[in-house]
């Protein structure tokens, strides 16, 4: 009897981030960077050029909480919050968690 092939795991798709977020009249482009976290940073929030720059070698998780993250940096830049690091990280890691309970994201950036 001929032994039954074993069936190749199915590859996982490539994660899609957003290409933008709008925030007020903003629109804010979202781009994958290599070599970001040589200046020691997952992501970055740009306030000169009003983009959000993410580190392409991290984690998918640490992806979109990263996006998260960012977008509170945007957030908090835009209204002019002056909200203290602290604050933002715990927000854009809130969020993410909110956010993947609510939506699946991670399952939606597929």
């Amino acid at each position: 009897m001929p032994r039954a092939k074993k069936k190749a795991a199915p590859k996982k798709r490539p994660l899609k981030l957003p290409k933008s977020v709008t925030l007020g009249a903003h629109t804010i482009p979202i781009k994958l960077q290599k070599n970001l976290m040589d200046s020691e940073a997952f992501g970055v929030f740009d306030p000169n050029k009003l983009e959000i720059l993410i580190d392409e070698s991290i984690s998918e998780n640490l992806m979109i909480e990263t996006v998260m993250h960012e977008v509170v940096e945007a957030i908090n830049f835009l209204v002019e919050a002056d909200m203290p690091h602290q604050t933002i990280q715990l927000m854009g890691l809130m969020l993410h968690q909110a956010m993947e309970s609510m939506f699946s994201i991670s399952k939606i950036c597929r």
